[in-house]
């Protein structure tokens, strides 16, 4: 397991799109770990929260390094919706999908994904 701040760091990540669907409280990345709000299609980005089609485009177009990091609540295995989404992302050139260590489901072994677990607290 790593510390996102150094997954951050290592990456050299500078900027987050977080998805219209993210909890509120869960959008204190930004502030945190210092990272932009999301402008730039060629820097180095953590794309937070896979819930609609908005957010897999700006996933799908980016052209610089990209991560994809799960919330939770988007890894539904009872939606056929997010399953499609999470079926789709499997065909973007992703630097890594990561997820926080607290998350517990088996959607990510339906579709052979093995996720970076991160620790969100340093």
């Amino acid at each position: 397991m790593i510390k996102l701040k150094n997954l951050v760091l290592i990456n050299e990540i500078n900027q987050v799109y977080i998805s219209k669907s993210v909890k509120e409280s869960n959008k204190t990345l930004l502030n945190y770990y210092h990272l932009n709000e999301y402008i730039n299609s060629n820097d180095n980005t953590i794309f937070f929260g896979l819930y609609d089609i908005e957010d897999y485009n700006k996933l799908y177009y980016h052209k610089g390094k990209k991560w994809l990091l799960f919330e939770g609540n988007e890894v539904d295995i009872n939606s056929n919706y997010h399953n499609k989404l999470l079926e789709y992302t499997l065909n973007i050139n992703l630097n890594g999908i990561i997820k926080f260590y607290t998350i517990n489901n088996n959607k990510f072994t339906k579709f052979n994904i093995e996720p970076l677990l991160i620790n969100p607290y340093d």
